[in-house]
């Protein structure tokens, strides 16, 4: 499963689009059902995810899209009385400490969110004393890692990409 918003600004839409990209390369089929779209907020995720688990949509694993989003599932999760991670994997980006608080093993995917910063901070210096530098598309690779939380952390991979 996996929820958030999946439009927008960039970062939430590249998430989604990354999501469909890995269930194509294990070729495992999109179920829109559980496909759910929220806002990026605590209440929007709960509430959301709580009806579809009240209604009996049935999944063992669901990629959020953010922390707070994650926060929220792992609520809804918990009410309607089943256990994380024995009856659903929760997985999400950018290593937010609220989900501790629920006392519940995840994933988290760590992005490195000072080397983002500072790479990001470089490029506009670089613009700014070269217009001709700014007209190119630019990528930079920024090094993460996959981690389990909350039952001692380990490491599942670590990629460049």
């Amino acid at each position: 499963m996996f929820i958030g918003p999946h439009n927008g600004i960039p970062v939430v839409r590249h998430r989604f689009e990354g999501y469909l990209k890995a269930l194509k390369e294990n070729n495992i089929s999109i179920d829109e059902n559980i496909i759910l779209e929220t806002e990026l907020t605590f209440e929007s995720a709960h509430n959301i995810l709580y009806e579809a688990l009240q209604k009996g949509v049935d999944i063992d694993a669901i990629v959020c899209v953010g922390g707070f989003v994650a926060f929220g599932a792992g609520n809804a999760i918990l009410e309607s009385n089943l256990r994380i991670p024995d009856d659903v994997i929760l997985g999400e980006f950018g290593e937010n400490r609220i989900i501790l608080t629920l006392g519940i093993p995840f994933y988290s995917v760590k992005q490195n969110p000072y080397q983002i910063g500072t790479e990001a901070v470089n490029l506009f210096i670089k613009c700014l004393n070269d217009d001709a530098h700014c007209s190119e598309s630019l990528n930079v690779i920024i090094e993460h890692e996959i981690v389990y939380r909350n039952l001692g952390v380990q490491r599942l991979s670590q990629n460049a990409g």
